[in-house]
This record gives C-alpha cells, sequence and structure tokens, in this order.
C-alpha cells in the first residue's frame, strides 16, 4: 500500500508500507536501487549499514538527532552501525536497535539506498529516549539507511567456543565462498572482511584441526592469505598486500602464489628489484605457470615505460619552458611562478594492467590554494579516511569512471562519478573562475553544481568553453599529455564509461627541478639521472 507523507522537510513523497501488519508504522522510499539477484539479508545477520535520522513533525522537524557518519552535538561513531537482524531492541554496539529500523533494513537489498518514516510505536516510543541519541516521547522519524553487506555473527567468541571443530572448519569455508561472491562483484572490502575471518576460524581461537584434516585447514588459511593480499592489491593498497604474503612463507615456506601477489604489490609500489626477486622465485617453484610469466614480461615492460617517463621528464624540466608554454593565454602567463615555482604532482597511469606512463599536473595555487591543496593532498594520500566508506582519502588506485571530451576521475569512494570528497569533509565552495576550458590538458574541478567540489576532476582533451562559470580550472597538464590521448582512445560504452580499466596506479607530490644559472650545457652536465 503506497502512503502519500509529508518527509518533515515540507516535501509530500511517495512511500510504500513495508511492516508485515500494513499499519503504515514503517514507510519506505528508494533512492538509489541495490542488487535485487543478491537481494535482501537473512534474519539473523549482521548487517552493516549507514544511516542518517531526523525528526519529522513539530518544532525539531527536519532537524537531525542521529548518525553514523561521524560527530553529531558532543556524541560521535567511528565507523559503520552493525546490528544482528531479527533481533530487535539488542544492544550491538552504542544504543538500541528499535523495531522499525531492523523492519525497515530487512526490506533491503545489497547496495540500496532508501528513505523509512517510522511511527513512534515503531521508534523510540512513548518512553523516549533520554540517553544519545536524544528522542523526545512520541516522536515520528526519518531514516536514511544505505545497506552495505552482512555477515553471520561467526565472530562470536562465545558461540565459536560452542562450536566443534568440525563445524568450524564448515563455518569457515562457507564464509570463503561468501568471500569470493563479495570479490567476484568487486566488493574487495567485503570480500577481505570475509578472507580474514575464515582464515581465523581454522588458525586462531584455539583452534585444533582433526585428524586427518591438518591440511585442508592450512590449505583454507594460505588461500584467505593470498586473497586477501590479493584485495589489496586490486584496491591500490600495496603497503597492505605485503603482509598476508610474508604471513604465508613464514608459517608455511616458499609458496609460489604468496611470491607472485607479493612481486604484483612491489610492482605497483615501483619497488622493481624486489618484484623481480619474487618473480624469479615464484618461476623456480612453478616454472610452468604462464601467469608467473607474463608478469615478469609486465615487469621489464614497467622498468622500461618508468625510465622512459623519467629521463623524459628530467629533460624537459632542464630545457624549462617549453614550446607549449609559450602559446598559453595571458591570464595564464600571469600566474605567480609561470617560471616553475607553483606546486607539482604526478600520476603514474595503467590501462588494462600495464603501466603506460606519468602525467605531471601543475596546480595554480596561487590563485586557488583551496583546491590545489585539497588536490596535493587527494595525491599524497595522509588526511584519514572518508568518513562513509572508511577508504583513504587519495587517488591512488582510483580509476577514470567516464571518457568524453576529457578523461573524468577522482572518484575513490565508488569509483562510478557518485562518490565525492574533500579533504575538508563534504565539498568546498568555487575559489573563482579565473582561468578557462581554452585547450586541451585543462586540469578542472568535476562538480556537480556550484559550490560542490569534492575530488573528482577531468582533463580536457579539446577546447570547452561551456563550461567557463561552472567548473573551475585550477592546473593544467605540464608534461604527459601524450598519456591523456592514450587513455582518450580507450573505448567506451554508450555511457562513455571506459570498457577498459583505466587507474591511477600511484600518484604523489612532484620535486621541481629548477635548473642552476649557466648555460645549458652546465645545466645538463650538473644534473644526475
Amino acid at each position: 500500500m503506497e502512503h502519500e507523507v509529508d518527509d518533515g522537510t515540507g516535501s509530500v513523497r511517495v512511500y510504500k508500507d513495508v511492516t508485515p501488519a500494513c499499519d503504515g508504522g514503517v514507510l519506505k522510499r528508494v533512492i538509489k536501487p541495490g542488487d535485487a539477484q543478491i537481494g535482501k539479508p537473512p534474519l539473523g545477520q549482521v548487517v552493516k549499514i549507514h544511516f542518517d535520522g531526523y525528526f519529522v513533525g513539530g518544532r525539531k522537524s527536519g532537524q537531525k538527532f542521529d548518525t553514523s557518519r561521524g560527530k553529531l552535538d558532543d556524541f560521535e561513531r567511528e565507523d559503520f552501525y552493525r546490528f544482528r537482524l531479527g533481533e530487535a531492541y539488542e544492544a550491538i554496539r552504542d544504543g538500541w536497535t528499535v523495531r522499525g529500523f531492523t523492519i525497515a533494513v530487512e526490506s533491503m537489498n545489497r547496495g540500496e539506498i532508501a528513505e523509512f518514516i517510522l511511527e513512534p510505536e515503531y521508534g523510540y516510543g512513548e518512553m523516549g529516549n533520554a540517553s544519545r541519541p536524544k528522542v523526545h516521547k512520541n516522536a515520528k522519524l526519518r531514516y536514511v539507511i544505505q545497506l552495505f553487506a552482512w555477515r553471520r555473527a561467526y565472530s562470536d567468541k562465545l558461540r565459536l567456543d560452542e562450536m566443534s571443530m568440525e563445524e568450524r572448519i564448515a563455518m569457515a569455508i562457507e564464509t570463503k565462498d561468501e568471500a569470493t561472491s563479495y570479490y567476484r562483484d568487486d566488493q574487495y572490502h567485503e570480500a577481505l572482511e570475509r578472507y580474514n575471518h575464515a582464515a581465523a576460524l581454522v588458525h586462531e581461537y584455539g583452534f585444533v584441526p582433526p585428524e586427518g584434516r591438518e591440511a585442508e585447514c592450512t590449505g583454507i588459511v594460505i588461500s584467505c592469505l593470498l586473497n586477501e593480499a590479493h584485495c589489496f592489491n586490486k584496491l591500490g593498497q600495496y603497503r597492505k598486500a605485503l603482509m598476508p604474503c610474508e604471513q604465508v612463507l613464514d608459517e608455511y615456506g616458499e609458496v609460489a602464489k604468496a611470491y607472485y601477489r607479493r612481486a604484483t604489490a612491489y610492482l605497483g609500489l615501483h619497488e622493481f628489484e624486489s618484484a623481480k626477486a619474487d618473480l624469479i622465485k615464484a618461476a623456480k617453484l612453478e616454472p610452468a605457470s604462464r601467469e608467473i610469466r607474463e608478469q615478469l614480461q609486465n615487469l621489464k615492460e614497467c622498468v622500461a615505460a618508468a625510465e622512459h617517463v623519467e629521463k623524459k621528464m628530467v629533460k624537459k624540466q632542464i630545457k624549462g619552458i617549453d614550446t607549449e608554454s609559450l602559446r598559453q593565454g595571458p591570464a595564464l602567463r600571469g600566474a605567480q611562478g609561470w617560471q616553475g615555482s607553483l606546486p607539482q604532482c604526478y600520476f603514474a597511469i595503467e590501462i588494462d594492467g600495464k603501466l603506460v606512463g606519468q602525467i605531471t599536473l601543475e596546480l595554480f595555487a596561487d590563485k586557488l590554494p583551496k583546491t590545489a591543496a585539497n588536490f596535493l593532498d587527494l595525491c599524497s594520500g595522509d588526511k584519514g579516511h572518508h568518513a562513509l566508506t572508511r577508504r583513504p582519502l587519495t587517488y591512488e588506485g582510483s580509476s577514470f569512471h567516464r571518457i568524453v571530451d576529457g578523461a573524468f576521475g577522482g572518484d575513490f569512494i565508488f569509483g562510478d562519478g557518485t562518490g565525492c570528497e574533500s579533504v575538508y569533509g563534504g565539498t568546498f565552495d568555487d575559489e573563482g573562475y579565473h582561468f578557462c576550458h581554452d585547450r586541451e590538458g585543462m586540469l578542472s574541478m568535476a562538480s556537480s553544481a556550484r559550490d560542490r567540489n569534492g575530488s573528482q576532476f577531468f582533463i580536457t582533451t579539446a577546447p570547452l568553453p561551456h563550461l567557463d562559470g561552472h567548473h573551475v580550472v585550477f592546473g593544467r597538464v605540464l608534461y604527459g599529455m601524450e598519456i591523456v590521448h592514450q587513455m582518450q582512445k580507450v573505448p567506451v560504452d554508450s555511457k562513455h564509461r571506459p570498457t577498459s580499466r583505466v587507474r591511477i596506479l600511484s600518484c604523489g607530490r612532484t620535486q621541481i627541478v629548477q635548473p642552476n644559472e649557466g648555460s645549458r650545457g652546465e645545466q645538463e652536465k650538473d644534473v644526475e639521472i
């Protein structure tokens, strides 16, 4: 049954009744559909969500009273909200889970974002809540909930003590299969959590393998640890990928796949000698492995590409301003630091798993200091984690999600152009429109509207004058425009999404090379390559 209801902000919307009694106690409106094939979480599962709670009606109508996304007043949550579905009023972390909340989440598919209106009897009722979150009696509530994932309550220590070793093995196998399902769906964070728990079930918490099943349990642990490393590599978190590989090598001796996974991580870190050493060890253990041979060839190409990019960049920096710089517009030529003192950063670009080269970007920090600082910090990756997904605030490992008259990237949250977060938290205002989209190679903020800048950006591949005054140009490609052209040639679908993965393998600040005074010959002599 559908109901037209004021959501507390003055907007009347259509909601669907999802209460078992069909009494209108919990009304639902889908904001973003989830995955109907995976479906809804079964009862008894521990669900992982984010939510925001608002009052509906009265003098506080529309006011937020609770959130899982950081701090509200003096009350703060630091992580996702989790609770066991179907067990209403169970204290899971920091409060009671109200009955309407469980009914709401039971109705959701994985990945869904939905809005719910809860009548008082399905919320905090006649008593209200005097502690945190503070809710007055008979309050009508509105929740916006996003369902990320769910899992069995297998980490409950008391329950593990009650299980036999055979039951723990069975649960580990089932949990590992769940992890693999998430991995195939590119849900690497969810897969990581499950691989970690599956390994712990048959390796920790006092586990003793039954007679005759020792090798099977060892295989589960090794497989889960190396799959963890694989997920970290997929996420571009190469340092973290090293740890499970080293655990396998320390505890179980020489394992070819452990050397291979660690080599992949070293390759992502551009530690080519370490990658080569591990691949050679892996090849000796499994000489017939095609995967290892291909990675050795990939390593050779990466080394050659890195050397080519490095030499080319140093050569251009020694020569000073290139001929393209002399053709820039008067506003850009008038920027302070035109002779090379503006901050620079780089993207190492990978297409379909192959390193193709490096793009060096110059940022107009003199005119747009806040925008430039945000971009530099996201390149450095040292400003913490996203409040919603807990993913690091960094471009490293993120993909370009759209290629049309430019390369669009910067969504390291969801990877599809819907995620946006600055280092300042949320979005920030436009600093001004000092420069134009009048040529290729301009770096601009891909904001959803005025004063809505976050992490997303684009690099132009043609003049785009219709964007002037709408998007903030804050930098330019200094070197590596040929790499942007390569990216532009990648096939795309009907929505301009690249069909091959184009991603930022690594990124960071670039130290500016300042040529010494004197002749060009003397300058080149002083530079060490």
